[in-house]
């Protein structure tokens, strides 16, 4: 019986021995396909690397004598060649299912037909990053390296559940290949922009694209904004080229890239093929991700995946307070009660919640509290698309709690100084933020909405005329008809091409904001003649060939800004402006100072950077007085 058994067994063992061998073979064979397609993959990514800086190279002309151009398009010629064929490739393992875990084995012939295609291609982009590299040394350090992601400081939101899900989610629509314009929309202030900044962050870990491109769009945004923007992520040479031809140009350096475009906080609709964004499509697998309040700009947009995202859970919102204040401060049984109801009126939305916390943080007197959780309670500002309420009422607490002004007495160091405590002091109350660049900051688009809500209506006797990024060429006077007075102007960054020619009354007027209209030729002499208690005219970036004599009629003006007007050839004559403190020429077409420029005796801050028409500049007339400072970076001038 034994022996039967011995028999049979053996005759079970060999056939479940080749089974067993077969199939482990196939999965081996599985295996290895799945981590040489990963290997052609990142080649493939090197090698489109390599194509983007050498376009650039040849697009450029300053570059273009750097390359053999012959050698190089060749060279072009063979990495589209071997991307077309990737392409294909890569549709036809999607559909055979090789890379995807759950998938079952293929049949033999098309797994030995891609095998042998993967193999061929390695082979293939092997070779041509050594073709390439020669001509990649000729240009580095010329063109510079865009890293596929570029790491964006951001609050964590890993302990919070319902941002991690968002997170999770928003990763999930990146993967899949059915979305490709992806809307985050939700009110001001609830936590758009950390979220997406997250996910940008979490892509540094995860190489799905060639390059992510962070662009903060904003309000007032113009399509060249936008494409300077791209343009500078891209690398590419800053040069004075149409709208056309820089979204050509952007088309061109895009086009068969596997892209993310992320556009932060859009106002209204802007037109990516004028821009020169490429349409993400399957071959490319390229995305575009926006964020905006308003659920209308997302349809404008034709996103084909709306992402709303809500205000926090009031146990994340608790969590989020108490780590911003510190909890040992929260915790104590007499600040909690005053703590909890705080967060009920911040009603969940994270920049409320940081900006209240930060302006309590390690703030232990009972009477801070109250007064903080009163002043929150009591203001009731009136709605603006509904939302103002909530938002606004905690972002006037942290206005109403800043303290600090300059005192005009203090020498020009000592105003440097306190001016740096004041911008530390804004940075930790959460109303200025880190810039991009050092010794740069900037403000979150809800806190200058709060700023100019209580300029234009709450400020008892102090009216404000705030029309930054206005379309029209033309300002009408009915504007300035206020029965209180104006003490703010700002027609900033907008389209003006011609002010009112006629006696404008604004005589408490201390500010009068009028940069950034590069097409605006002339300040009227009648218009400035209201302005007698100026104190603070910026016509910075305008196209003004000559200032107005009624100019010289504003003794209190404190500070004159003209940097970039590269139409202004010539300064009045300024012994009248006493006072004046700041005077900024940079980058204009000035050729000379006035005769009695010494005169102006209080001149602290002098900056004459980037005047190259300006010929000579006569000591007698610059003196360096303790507590001056001049910047001078012309190197013809002497």
């Amino acid at each position: 019986m034994e022996a039967v058994a011995a028999i049979i067994g053996s005759a079970l063992i060999e056939p479940f021995k080749f089974l067993f061998g077969y199939i482990y073979a196939a999965m081996k064979n599985r295996f290895k396909i799945h981590s040489n397609y990963n290997h052609l993959e990142r080649d493939i990514t090197l090698v489109l690397a390599f194509k983007s800086r050498l376009r650039s190279g040849l697009d450029d002309e300053q570059l273009q004598h750097l390359l053999p151009t012959t050698q190089v398009q060749d060279w072009l010629s063979k990495v589209e060649e071997l991307e077309k064929n990737f392409n294909f490739l890569r549709s036809t393992v999607a559909e055979s299912g090789i890379t995807s875990d759950s998938a079952s084995c293929c049949s033999r012939s098309l797994h030995c037909k891609l095998s042998n295609n993967i193999a061929k291609q390695i082979v293939k982009a092997t070779q041509l990053i050594e073709e390439g590299k020669p001509f990649e040394n000729m240009i580095v350090g010329v063109i510079p390296v865009a890293r596929p992601v570029q790491y964006i400081e951001v609050t964590s939101i890993e302990d919070q559940p319902t941002a991690s899900r968002n997170l999770a989610k928003m990763m999930d629509l990146l993967k899949s290949k059915k979305y490709k314009r992806i809307g985050v929309w939700g009110m001001g202030g609830v936590g758009k922009t950390t979220l997406v900044k997250n996910l940008n962050n979490q892509l540094t870990k995860d190489p799905t694209f060639n390059i992510v491109i962070w662009v903060v769009v904003s309000r007032n945004a113009t399509v060249e904004s936008v494409q300077s923007k791209v343009a500078e992520r891209l690398h590419l040479m800053n040069r004075e080229v149409s709208m056309e031809s820089m979204a050509s140009c952007l088309y061109n350096k895009l086009k068969g890239e596997r892209f993310l475009l992320i556009l932060d906080d859009i106002w209204k609709e802007i037109d990516l093929d004028v821009v020169g964004i490429p349409r993400p499509n399957e071959q490319t697998s390229s995305k575009i991700i926006l964020t905006t309040r308003e659920f209308s700009v997302c349809q404008q947009m034709l996103t084909d995946y709306d992402f709303p995202v809500g205000r926090l859970l009031p146990e994340e919102a608790w969590k989020l307070f108490r780590e911003t204040v510190e909890e040992e401060v929260v915790d104590d049984n007499q600040i909690k009660p005053m703590a909890k109801a705080i967060v009920k009126e911040c009603d969940g939305l994270p920049l409320a919640l940081i900006m209240v916390g930060a302006s309590l943080r390690t703030k232990r007197e009972i009477g801070l509290w109250v007064r903080a959780l009163h002043a929150l309670q009591k203001s009731d500002p009136s709605r603006i698309r509904g939302v103002e309420e909530k938002v606004y009422k905690p972002l006037k607490w942290s206005y109403d709690s800043l303290q600090g002004l300059i005192d005009e007495q203090q020498d020009f160091e000592q105003q440097q100084n306190e001016v740096l405590h004041i911008v530390d002091y804004l940075k930790d109350s959460c109303l200025l933020e880190r810039g991009h660049r050092v010794n740069h900051v900037k403000m979150h688009d809800v806190v200058r909405d709060v700023g100019v809500w209580i300029a234009k209506s709450l400020e008892e006797g102090c009216k404000a005329i705030i029309k930054a990024g206005i379309s029209g060429t033309q300002i009408s006077q009915q504007l300035f008809n206020f029965s209180g007075g104006v003490k703010r102007v700002s027609f900033m960054a907008s389209n003006i091409e011609f002010l009112p020619n006629c006696n404008i009354q604004c005589a408490e007027a201390s500010t009068l904001f009028l940069q950034g209209n590069q097409t605006l030729l002339e300040v009227p002499n009648t218009f400035l003649q209201g302005f007698q208690m100026l104190r603070i005219l910026d016509l910075s970036d305008t196209k003004i060939k000559f200032l107005p004599h009624s100019l010289l009629q504003l003794g209190e003006l404190r500070a004159l800004l003209l940097e970039n007007c590269c139409e202004l050839f010539e300064l009045p004559s300024m012994a009248t402006l006493g006072m004046l403190q700041v005077l900024n020429c940079s980058r204009s077409a000035i050729t000379k100072l006035p005769e009695d420029f010494e005169k102006l005796t209080n001149l602290r801050q002098f900056d004459l950077s980037y005047t190259y028409k300006l010929r000579t500049i006569s000591s007698e007339k610059v003196s360096m007085h303790d507590g001056q400072c001049y910047q001078m970076e012309n190197e013809e001038s002497k």
